[in-house]
């Protein structure tokens, strides 16, 4: 198994908004990452959306299903 990144994103909040993986070596601007989408109501989790092969960097816009 090869080696991976991890960025999340708590989008000014306390809460991960955004989690990403990519393998290593990837940059921010790849579409090469899978991201997560979490949805909270309060402090639970209601909802985790996945987008595929999208940039990091357009994480805020990425369609997410």
């Amino acid at each position: 198994m090869g080696e991976h990144q991890i960025r999340i994103d708590y989008a000014s909040g306390t809460d991960p908004v955004y989690v990403g993986m990519a393998d290593h070596g990837v940059t921010s601007s790849q579409s090469s990452w899978l991201i997560k989408k979490i949805t909270y109501d309060g402090s639970d989790i209601t909802l985790i959306q996945v987008a595929n092969n999208v940039a990091w960097d357009s994480r805020t816009t990425a369609l997410y299903g």
